[in-house]
């Protein structure tokens, strides 16, 4: 859906990767290094460290994160924002 929104609106200075992150290699990353935004919506366990660490390895200047989870969003953005 996010690709066919851009496209009828014009948009085309964007990438998107759909996908269950938690299932990506190490070199996943690799295919977009350092994205200007990054948006998540974990399942409502929130999302798994290794995630965590991946995404802040990408060193995205904004990341948007969605949740249906208030004590996994508030867990995973302190670990986000002040690391393990």
């Amino acid at each position: 859906m996010l690709v066919e929104n851009a496209a009828r609106n014009g948009i085309q200075n964007a990438k998107f990767i759909q996908g269950d992150l938690n299932k990506v290699g190490e070199d996943f990353g690799n295919a977009f290094p350092h994205p200007d935004i990054v948006i998540t919506d974990p399942n409502r366990p929130g999302m798994h460290t290794k995630l965590i660490r991946f995404l802040l390895k990408l060193q995205a200047r904004r990341i948007i994160y969605v949740s249906c989870n208030p004590a996994t969003c508030a867990r995973d953005l302190d670990y986000l924002c002040h690391g393990f």
